[in-house]
């Protein structure tokens, strides 16, 4: 007897395969974003929270408005006219023996980090899982199917777009040089819902 395995309501991870190269330009005016900045429980984060609006950053804004339609046709493949939008992007400074604890995005449909300094042997960004399980049985072997949460490796250069209610983290940076990331938010606006399904929102 053959047996099919399938996927059923799967939470989409976006991101490319190669690096974009980081110009000299963009690491400079990064830099100069960590002289300002509000620190969080175990890293901290540029006071600029709308980074991508730089000249500076003019090429990579284009980038990171390319992928989001990508995403967007790929993953949402909307049938209205729906435009989505940066809304804020700030500067993350994660220093040997920091860490970003476990939270999401509200007010967002789309959130994604960009980095600028990570090593893809150490460095990753870690999903978890929020729906409450009533049985744990221990695994053998963790898969996508059985863990609560999961991890890609990242690196300089590299873009990664998730759904924005997705918790995610970075465990203790053992790195000996500064993890620097760009981190974003995506909204809408158009027609969305349906009028027959009492869900029609015109925003």
């Amino acid at each position: 007897m053959e047996y099919v395995t399938d996927y059923i309501f799967p939470t989409a991870v976006v991101y490319t395969k190669e690096p974009r190269p980081v110009s000299e330009d963009e690491f400079n005016f990064v830099k100069t974003c960590a002289d300002d900045v509000f620190y969080n429980k175990a890293n901290c984060f540029s006071k600029n929270t709308y980074v991508l609006n730089a000249p500076e950053l003019k090429d990579l804004r284009e980038f990171i408005l390319s992928s989001i339609k990508i995403y967007v046709d790929t993953i949402i493949n909307p049938k209205e006219n729906v435009d989505f939008y940066i809304t804020q992007s700030w500067i993350n400074y994660t220093n040997i023996g920091g860490n970003h604890h476990i939270h999401n995005h509200p007010n967002s449909i789309i959130s994604g980090v960009y980095y600028f300094n990570a090593n893809p042997d150490v460095d990753k960004i870690k999903f978890h899982k929020q729906s409450y399980e009533q049985i744990f049985i221990l695994p053998k072997e963790y898969k996508k199917f059985n863990c609560n949460d999961w991890w890609f490796p990242v690196e300089t250069g590299k873009l990664i777009m998730f759904p924005s209610r997705l918790h995610h983290s970075v465990e203790q940076v053992i790195n000996e040089e500064t993890r620097i990331s760009l981190a974003f938010n995506v909204f809408a606006k158009g027609n969305f819902g349906h009028e027959h399904s009492l869900t029609a929102l015109h925003l």
